[in-house]
């Protein structure tokens, strides 16, 4: 099975295809999976194929996964930050 994957992710390398992971907390639809898409194939620069999963955890949001490179636009990271900035404020 590794010897597989290995393989399958090389040809994807040299015909400059990258998969990406997206998590959310529900299911996406069509038109918002290929939005998506549309932004990381410009951003990248590769055609992309996506995988989609769901994480209710999240709350709201995705969290993309995509070649070693992590973008969290979720709901769960954004209420971390603010407990983060609470628990660190300095109160006078």
């Amino acid at each position: 099975k590794e010897i597989c994957e290995t393989f399958i992710k090389m040809s994807m390398d040299y015909k400059g295809i990258k998969k990406a992971i997206i998590f959310s907390a529900v299911q996406l639809n069509e038109n918002q999976i290929s939005r998506v898409k549309n932004n990381l194939e410009k951003k990248m620069n590769k055609k992309i194929i996506i995988e989609t999963k769901i994480d209710k955890s999240l709350i709201g949001g995705l969290y993309i996964e995509i070649d070693g490179l992590v973008i969290d636009g979720t709901v769960k990271q954004q209420i971390n930050e603010i407990k983060t900035n609470l628990l660190n404020y300095q109160f006078v």
